[in-house]
């Protein structure tokens, strides 16, 4: 991606707490200025190669949630890309035998 942005393609992992370099650095300070260690419980980080996205959340529960829907949004992307290279994949050989066609329930 480009400035601030970040593709759902580039995201490659979803943590939990202090976990990138920004904030294991704040959560340091943090420590220091008197908050508390268990602050760390409350973020939740999406991970690219060149950036991350770190969130602070009001509760352990509204994070949990929030890093649900990263994860699913993963496994749908992945999905998505592993059917469209199978499907390409398909079509090269369905060229080959005079085939070509989308696989029976793929609706993407």
């Amino acid at each position: 991606g480009t400035g601030k942005q970040m593709a759902v393609e580039d995201i490659t992992e979803i943590k939990r707490g202090f976990s990138t370099p920004v904030l294991e650095r704040a959560g340091l300070k943090a420590e220091g200025a008197g908050r508390k260690a268990d602050d760390a419980q409350l973020y939740v980080s999406v991970v690219s190669d060149t950036r991350s996205l770190d969130m602070q959340l009001a509760s352990v529960q509204e994070r949990d949630a929030l890093e649900r829907g990263f994860r699913a949004l993963l496994a749908f992307q992945t999905a998505r890309l592993l059917r469209s290279r199978d499907q390409k994949g398909a079509e090269e050989v369905g060229e080959e035998e005079g085939e070509v066609g989308a696989f029976p329930g793929d609706f993407f």
